[in-house]
């Protein structure tokens, strides 16, 4: 496997050949999600973004994004430099459905897009959904799992306590009626990285 080198990225440098990544928020998540994916043959970190090399035909990336859509925006465009085509996002969210408990699982079949960093990228009314053949994959994994596992939209965000309408100096009863709507839609999760 050869070394690719972008010392002017934020990530810094990464093995090459990986076509498939990992992201999650916390750094120290990036250890045990590539321990449990195989046998780590690279590690590195610069700038808050810690990475993960696993062992595999053809190798895995697991990577640290920090909170936030801008800073996963900075991720998935430097693992695309590296060649990386698929990326799954493992991490937590906030709960908006009933059903969404704490332990289970959120597979996103599409994203509100409620952040600013998709805007620089495509049109708003573009809709955020997973590549199809990459979503029915983890349907497919998913029926093997030991917790509960809801599939449908979820919602992303650039202010983490955005549903508090009592923290904000904003119309608190705007705040209450964005959140209530998005319930009523179906919506899962909010979150801040899924774009």
């Amino acid at each position: 496997m050869s070394e690719k080198s972008f010392s002017n990225h934020l990530i810094g440098f990464a093995p090459g050949g990986a076509r498939c990544a990992v992201l999650t928020g916390n750094p120290d998540r990036v250890p045990v999600l590539a321990d449990m994916l195989g046998t780590t043959t690279a590690r590195g970190s610069r700038r808050g973004f810690a990475w993960s090399v696993v062992d595999a035909d053809p190798p895995v990336i697991v990577c640290s994004t920090g909170v936030g859509a801008p800073a996963a925006a900075i991720a998935v465009e430097e693992l695309a430099d590296l060649g990386v085509e698929s990326i799954v996002r493992v991490g937590s969210c906030g709960a908006l459905s009933e059903e969404v408990t704490i332990g289970s699982l959120v597979v996103s079949t599409g994203c509100v897009r409620h952040e600013g960093t998709t805007s620089h990228y495509v049109d708003p009314a573009y809709p955020a959904v997973p590549g199809y053949r990459l979503l029915v994959e983890l349907v497919n994994r998913a029926a093997d799992c030991p917790v509960p596992v809801h599939f449908g939209l979820t919602h992303c965000k650039d202010a983490y306590y955005s549903e508090h309408p009592d923290r904000g100096v904003v119309d608190r009863e705007r705040v209450r009626s964005h959140w209530a709507a998005l319930r009523a839609c179906g919506v899962l999760a909010t979150e801040m990285e899924a774009m």
